[in-house]
């Protein structure tokens, strides 16, 4: 027998046995479109989460952070806070070309805005850095300074803030247009410390005059920064005790060589130094543990599909058995016996696999389009959610045609084994 007439003889047994044969196809055709769109959409997912962060990334930049957690009046402490003492040490630190420092400002604030004859007013975390911690983001020095005979506090944004203005309060207020840094900057407005929309710290709050100054993305997302000095005399006007640790320092390495030695060296004092791909490396891994729960899902369901494929092959094979001992008889080597078998189980895996992935990409592509069409246009809006390559999809065919062949494996080699006189008999 040639492979043609191997092949026809293969593609009658699927045909004899039309529902069953069916029913595998649709649970290979469940596990590999399943498999596509959980691999699509773990891709997307790192592109999403990974790209906005080392885009802005200096490869000089190393971020300290205290080493330790609290939880609610529990602190456990791995190494030391970052305190004024540390913060002196470690800029002393050779490799260091710059350091800045950041005070997460604990005292319930929000935001006074007068914009195109409109009056909003909207809460808004605030972080307290001073001008190294900015960086080259700005060319003056970052302190309170008179203008028209009123105290001024600098303020610098994120340029996501502007992001969520845009596609918020602008697309739902006609008069209200869409804004970029330029426009932002020198735009004057009022810090109400002590008052939010959650609760009040006291029935006075204090009102202190501000203007932008500069966009960074240094500033952390959807807040605004004000100069340390100016948030230690707030604390203080409230009575509280102003902060003697810092969050964060933000730390600029003499070159990319420096970094590793910089790292070791703040770690050695108890603290943690991370680069911006390190965070990025952090986020990688759990997008990992995320894609092997998602494959491990899709290879459950595609287990299931080549047992079922396993027994129709071997109930195939037991119905066959007089037919198998004809084409034995007639010079039918054991090959083509189990090439019979084995194509067939080739044929459910290939129509399973590529309707599958095909199936895959439209869902992909259909449900990326409709969450697309939900996010505003901002500067770290990804091109694709769920981004479909088609290598991933070929490799994905491949894969479960070999499985599909391994499943088909040991009922084809018992079949072409069988004896000539038991299959005529039975």
């Amino acid at each position: 027998m040639n492979f043609k007439e191997v092949s026809k003889f293969s593609f009658r047994l699927i045909l004899s046995k039309k529902i069953r044969s069916f029913l595998v196809v649709f649970s290979v055709f469940i596990g590999t479109m399943t498999l596509s769109v959980f691999l699509s959409f773990s891709n997307g997912i790192k592109n999403a989460l990974i790209a906005p962060i080392l885009e802005t990334a200096n490869p000089n930049s190393v971020i300290v952070y205290n080493d330790y957690f609290s939880v609610s009046f529990f602190e456990f402490n791995k190494g030391k806070k970052l305190d004024e003492e540390s913060y002196n040490i470690i800029k002393k630190i050779p490799e260091v070309e710059k350091i800045g420092r950041m005070i997460n400002f604990s005292i319930p604030s929000s935001l006074r805005v007068w914009m195109f004859g409109l009056y909003f007013e909207t809460d808004s975390p605030i972080f307290a850095i001073d001008s190294e911690f900015l960086g080259d983001d700005i060319d003056y020095e970052f302190k309170e300074f008179d203008l028209d005979g009123e105290k001024m506090v600098p303020v610098a944004i994120s340029p996501r803030l502007i992001d969520a203005f845009n596609s918020s309060l602008a697309e739902s207020v006609e008069a209200i247009p869409h804004l970029d840094n330029n426009e932002l900057l020198n735009r004057r407005f009022q810090i109400v410390f002590g008052k939010s929309s959650i609760f009040n710290l006291k029935d006075e709050p204090i009102y202190k005059s501000a203007q932008i100054k500069s966009v960074s993305a240094k500033v952390p997302m959807l807040g605004i920064a004000i100069p340390i000095e100016s948030a230690n005399k707030v604390m203080e006007e409230f009575g509280e005790k102003t902060s003697s640790f810092y969050s964060k320092l933000y730390i600029e390495a003499k070159s990319p060589e420096d970094v590793i030695i910089l790292q070791e060296k703040i770690k050695q004092m108890g603290f943690k130094a991370k680069t911006f791909q390190d965070l990025g490396n952090e986020i990688l891994s759990l997008i990992i543990i995320l894609k092997v729960v998602f494959l491990l899902s899709a290879f459950l369901i595609l287990l299931v599909a080549l047992i079922s494929l396993f027994s129709l092959i071997s109930v195939s094979i037991l119905e066959q058995k007089r037919t198998i001992g004809i084409l034995s008889s007639i010079g039918a080597s054991r090959r083509a016996i189990f090439s019979i078998f084995a194509i067939q189980g080739l044929f459910i895996g290939l129509i399973g696999s590529i309707t599958g992935v095909v199936a895959g990409f439209l869902i992909s592509r259909v449900i990326d389009i409709k969450i697309l069409s939900k996010i505003p246009d901002i500067s770290i809006k990804p091109e694709s959610l769920f981004p479909f390559e088609a290598s991933s999809g070929l490799l994905i065919i491949l894969m479960v045609l070999i499985l599909s062949f391994v499943a088909s494996f040991l009922p084809a080699r018992k079949a072409s084994k069988m004896p000539i006189l038991r299959s005529l008999m039975d």
